[in-house]
């Protein structure tokens, strides 16, 4: 069998691999016809493999499963002779089956268990069984429903009157298996519409709400219907304000009468927004946008009723319906919330008449200081050649606002066409998109041409899907085949008046291989070859050869894009095609690496290239081989200066030269490097204008954006005058004429590449030109990151997100991460946030709270959403300063507080035995004694054991060991006064041995190690780990009266963790420990025990340090605790005798004490027990126990304990 399964799974890993390559078994295809060969063999010989084994056969296919929302689907397969399975999903609306998603369980086995998402239904699955054989066969398709839990959504109406008799409308989903409907629990008739809509009768109730319920056979949903008396149907009285914008968003308040339970308001035909009723007179809502202006009647309806007041309210609208011109065309088609147009008409038009159309009759618009009303056209306006600005203002029916229309009308001058920048050559990837545009004045047409070689001729570019803006000033071609390599496009323009055409260069378009060599670096070396070098590229693979001229390279391959390889030898001194190959195409780069006669030095580039006459220019030299310069020069001068930066840079100072371009030469011991004519001496022409910035590629705009580019120019004398020499600006920047700022925001469809000239004049009539690219993207939503201080003790203000973003306006603001999670809480609001000035501007604000105690960098992510699309993750960063003093304050206070703390579980906790302990543990009982009680502040868990205790066991009175060792565990829960209900833990354990002098002397030596962990305020924790050890001793001061006492030294490590500091420190302790017990029977059967108690312990903490992630460090001094326990009471039990040789022994005890020292407090403590004794066997005890002090501490709890022989 296991043969039969490695033949099979050898078959399944062919099938895979040979579907890859193309064999017909496989569902993917490729072209390596040597690897299908080598599979083939391979797989010839897997099948061969000796076998009687049989194919799979599938006894019982999977099922089709309907699941509830969140409960588990099996689907089961049952084959014979299967040795493997494989599940695959399908999901709906695709035609593909996959691999099963993550998470789910049973992938390869015959039983498949699918978590019942809400996501997964319609989902379907199948699987391939591998049989014995090492053949596939896949079984049937079943598919997952997955069953929606039944839930309501609306009523409608919501409110009833008591007298019921109303239908109500209900909405939900999961509706189609609802058997029964309740109002208040009764049934009443209702009718399924829909698996989302019940259509029922309310029932007569009682005013107030009523539970509405809908059962299926296995679930139920439910909520709640209002009753209410029967009133008045509502009267509307009045409406304030009666008008509003026409895009809504007012708040309109309404009076009248009997509007108690109002669920629906209308505005027209709209359905108000947010409404509120305020009273039974009074409601408010706010007004929703509408299509038109004009009147609109209000309408309320309650359970009772409807009620209207018609034409009450006023949308008003300074827009147009309509603008056109008598002679020219608006550019772009008129749309009414677009205020700017322009229109160009030829020479011979002088006058144009404006005719606008208005929305509502009641409007009126003033043209050149004239009023039109609805239907009225202006007086012919007179043109001027140039360009001539009509300003339309339009007035809403009301002339509470108005709306400007501008529109741009240039009158050609009747100057010929003129190209000013001809279409450029394009290199584009196969498949890419490739741009041409021109820049023309007085341009009337554009028609773009084309060549395709070896055409001698041009023909007009045709209209194909692929091609845009074959009439206009650009020209866009998508999708572009490898064919359209070489072709030749040029633009023909034609004037306004008199038909003269012009035509530009022509460009050509360049299609990039699909594997291409751009770049290689270093590009030279030495005929011996051996360097390793970068080439830069696309289309790369690891199975590509390289070649340097005829040589072949050998390389590694790091990506699509990049290679690196070791330079072969070369044949001669000279450049060399470097070759990228594959088996179809080459990528080649001409001259792309020059063989050198020597490993000399090279210049590679100088920046910057150029600069003044007078020298001075601080240039960066790069190359190879530039180590050990002995002299570098410009045009025959020696450098002013110059510093070696190793073998690949050097830095030198220009001297003065004159003008014009200058060999740059550096020698070194091995020879010398030069670059013709590397830098250029710049002369500034007396008088001239400098721009700034000087020409060029401004910084990229996007469309639909504002866009600010400063351009000034220094010189002259006077007042500049700035304007646009040639070329033209994109929709909606203007340039300010006296500052030269281009400004303005960007029309929604500018994208494009934009070439202009801009010319400045003094009032000397001095001139100069700069000419600018601008490259405007189409719009695209971004967010920008920034990084904030906040001042120590200040919470951070509000921090709009949406500034300096692009694609707003934003309809959404999404929190994404706060880093870390534990700084603080994040929120977003919308609106005006009131800051430390004035109320801020309207938006999206991130609202930051940071943790108590938290300082340092906390990071939020966030994403804005607009109908553009969703931005990607920007973050704030907020550098949340600390107050030294105040950290060092907190912390002191942190450890003062664990340090008493500590000392007082230590105090309960830290026992030794003496000789009241050994005399009763000498005369039988118990072995091994445990204890579950409360402590202050704690619940402490005890067990103790001895030698004593167990040679004790069963022992006479008068028998006692000498020597004893004995061990103690306590495990306590505390809390205490700033922990915030957090409970903390404690554990001691001692171990010991005492000698017994005589019947009425005991000395011995202890050792006791202890661990506590105290989680006392937020993301902060002290834990630490002590010991003590010394001597202690027992003595009978009389008959029946015993004085305990010990001194105990130690120390102890801890460390702080608080949310933004971590450090240690270390403690020195001692503690001193002395009891004078007593013990008095009463009577045969009452016993006395006295107790008088003192306990000194003393604490001191070296000081220590603390530190932050950003890496600071405060230096702490340490402290001294002290505590000093002095305490009195006794415990009273009494004896009952039971049959059976047991004792039944009540008991009650007291303590009171005081702690003087440092923070004074009294304290005490309540008890009663029961214990059952089996003399010389087992005894069980049970004690409850109150404890209390002054400072606000109160504990209570249980202890138990369980003595036996063993």
């Amino acid at each position: 069998m296991g043969v039969l399964a490695f033949r099979g799974a050898i078959r399944r890993a062919l099938s895979k691999a040979l579907a890859t390559v193309g064999f017909p078994g496989g569902r993917r295809r490729a072209a390596f016809p040597s690897v299908r060969v080598a599979l083939g063999l391979l797989a010839f010989f897997a099948m061969a493999l000796p076998t009687l084994a049989q194919s799979a056969v599938i006894l019982s296919q999977p099922q089709d499963v309907r699941a509830a929302s969140s409960a588990s689907a099996n689907f089961s397969v049952s084959a014979r002779d299967a040795v493997d399975y494989y599940w695959e999903e399908r999901l709906p609306g695709t035609s593909a089956f996959g691999d099963v998603s993550s998470g789910i369980v049973g992938a390869r086995t015959s039983t498949l268990t699918v978590p019942a998402m809400n996501w997964r239904n319609g989902v379907a699955y199948r699987v391939w069984v591998l049989g014995a054989d090492g053949n596939e066969i896949v079984s049937d398709i079943a598919v997952l429903t997955v069953a929606m839990p039944i839930r309501i959504f609306s009523l409608e109406p919501y409110n009833v009157p008591i007298s019921g008799n109303v239908e109500v409308t209900i909405t939900g989903q999961t509706f189609t298996g609802v058997e029964r409907v309740t109002i208040g629990g009764v049934d009443v008739p209702f009718m399924i519409e829909s698996d989302t809509t019940i259509v029922v009768t309310a029932p007569p109730g009682e005013v107030g709400y009523a539970d509405l319920v809908l059962t299926t056979g296995s679930e139920s949903t439910h909520t709640s219907l209002l009753y209410g008396e029967a009133t008045e149907a509502p009267v509307i009285t009045g409406i304030s304000p009666p008008y509003g914008q026409l895009e809504g968003g007012e708040r309109i308040t309404i009076t009248g009468e009997y509007f108690s339970g109002a669920h629906l308001v209308m505005i027209g035909d709209e359905t108000a927004i947010d409404v509120i009723v305020e009273s039974d007179t009074q409601i408010s809502f706010i007004a929703p946008g509408r299509g038109a202006p004009g009147f609109a009647d209000i309408f309320v309806a309650t359970p009772w009723g409807g009620g209207s007041l018609e034409g009450a309210y006023t949308y008003l609208s300074s827009r147009l319906d309509g603008l056109s011109l008598s002679a020219g065309t608006l550019t772009p088609a008129f749309d009414r919330y677009r205020t700017d147009y322009s229109a160009t008409v030829d020479t011979n038009t002088t006058s144009v008449v404006v005719s606008p159309t208005f929305w509502d009759a009641r409007q009126v618009a003033i043209i050149a200081g004239e009023a039109l009303s609805h239907g009225q056209s202006s007086s012919p306006i007179t043109l001027v050649p140039g360009e001539n600005i009509l300003k339309i203002r339009v007035l809403d029916q009301l002339s509470l606002d108005s709306t400007i229309y501008t529109v741009a009308v240039t009158r050609h001058s009747g100057a010929p066409p003129a190209i000013l920048v001809h279409p450029a050559d394009v290199i584009a990837d196969k498949g890419g998109t490739a741009v041409f545009s021109v820049v023309a004045e007085n341009a009337a047409t554009y028609q773009w041409q084309i060549r395709v070689p070896p055409a001698a001729d041009f023909h007009d570019v045709p209209g194909l899907p692929e091609v845009s803006g074959q009439q206009t000033d650009t020209l866009t071609i998508s999708q572009l085949p490898a064919s359209a390599d070489g072709t030749h496009f040029r633009v023909a323009v034609t004037d306004w008046d008199r038909g003269r055409t012009i035509y530009s260069d022509p460009a050509k378009l360049s299609i990039r291989p699909a594997i291409r060599v751009d770049l290689v670096e270093p590009d030279s070396g030495g005929l011996a070859g051996g360097e390793s070098v970068t080439i830069r590229g696309a289309g790369f693979t690891s199975e590509v050869a390289v070649t340097f001229g005829p040589q072949s390279a050998s390389y590694t391959f790091v990506s699509s894009t990049e290679l690196t390889a070791r330079v072969p030898p070369g044949m001669a001194a000279g450049p060399v095609d470097v070759v990228v190959s594959t088996r179809s195409e080459d990528g080649r780069l001409p001259n792309g690496y020059t063989y050198r006669e020597e490993n000399g030095p090279m210049i590679g580039s100088i920046a910057p290239s150029s600069g003044p006459v007078t020298g001075e220019t601080r240039v960066v030299i790069t190359g190879e081989h530039l180590n050990g310069a002995t002299a570098v020069t410009f045009g025959g001068v020696p450098a002013l200066d110059y510093v070696v930066n190793g073998d690949r840079e050097l830095v030198a100072m220009t001297p003065p030269h004159g003008g014009g371009p200058v060999d740059v030469v550096v020698t070194t011991p091995i020879g010398e490097a030069r670059l013709a004519g590397g830098f250029r001496y710049e002369e500034e022409a007396p008088g001239a204008f400098v721009f700034s910035p000087p020409g060029g590629a401004l910084a990229e705009a996007m469309a639909g954006e504002d866009y600010r580019q400063a351009i000034t120019a220094t010189g002259g004398t006077g007042t500049l005058l700035y304007s646009l020499e040639a070329g033209r600006l994109p929709r909606g920047v203007v340039l300010n004429t006296a500052t030269g700022e281009l400004t303005g925001p960007i029309d929604d469809d500018a994208q494009g590449n934009y070439a202009f000239t801009i010319g400045v004049a003094d009032r000397a009539g001095t001139t100069g030109s700069a000419g600018y690219t601008l490259v405007v993207k189409p719009r695209g939503i971004s967010v920008s990151s920034r990084k904030i201080d906040v001042p120590a003790g200040s919470t951070p203000l509000p921090v709009r997100l949406d500034e300096g973003a692009t694609g707003g306006p934003f309809s959404d603001a999404q929190i994404v991460f706060v880093d870390p999670p534990q700084a603080g809480t994040a929120t977003v609001s919308h609106g005006d946030v009131a800051q430390a000035g004035p109320v801020g501007p309207l938006g999206w604000y991130l609202k930051f709270l940071p943790a108590k105690g938290f300082a340092g960098e906390a990071r939020i992510g966030f994403r804005l959403r607009s109908a553009v699309g969703t931005s990607g993750v920007g973050v704030i960063t907020l550098v949340i300063a600390y107050d030294p003093e105040k950290v060092v304050e907190e912390t002191h206070a942190l450890l003062e507080g664990f340090v008493e703390t500590r000392m007082g579980l230590v105090a309960s906790s830290l026992q030794v035995p003496g000789l009241l302990e050994r005399r009763r543990l000498g005369s039988g009982g118990e072995t091994v004694s445990t204890s579950f009680s409360p402590s202050q502040s704690a619940l402490a868990f005890n067990f103790a054991t001895s030698l004593a205790q167990m040679s004790g066991a069963g022992a006479q009175d008068d028998q006692m060991p000498r020597f004893n060792l004995w061990i103690d565990g306590t495990i306590m829960a505390h809390n205490r006064s700033g922990d915030d209900d957090r409970w903390g833990s404690f554990a001691m354990l001692s171990a010991g041995a005492d000698y017994l002098l005589s019947e009425k002397a005991l000395v011995g030596v202890a050792f006791h190690v202890d661990r506590m962990v105290d989680p006392a305020e937020e993301h902060s924790t002290v834990t630490g780990a002590g010991w003590l050890a010394g001597p202690y001793g027992s003595f009978e001061l009389g008959e029946g009266v015993f004085w305990d006492t010990g001194l105990f030294f130690g120390g102890s490590a801890n460390d702080i963790d608080t949310l933004s500091w971590d450090g240690a420190f270390d403690t020195r302790r001692w503690v001193f420990d002395t009891m004078v017990t007593g013990q008095w029977q009463l009577d045969e059967t009452t016993r006395l025990t006295p107790r008088l108690k003192a306990l000194y312990l003393s604490e001191t903490v070296d000081d220590y340090e603390i530190t932050n992630a950003a890496g600071d460090t405060l230096a702490i001094d340490g402290f001294t605790s002290e505590q000093l326990r002095i305490s009195v009471g006794g415990e009273l039990a009494r004896l009952f005798p039971l049959s059976g040789g047991m004792m039944l022994t009540p008991s009650i005890g007291v303590d009171a004490g005081l702690s003087p020292l440092q923070k004074w407090s009294a304290f005490g403590s309540l008890s009663a027990g029961l214990t059952l004794t089996q003399r010389g066997a087992w005894s069980v005890n049970g004690r409850l126990m109150l404890n209390m002090d002054t400072i606000g501490t109160t504990s209570m709890g249980a202890r138990a304990s369980l003595q036996g022989g063993f």
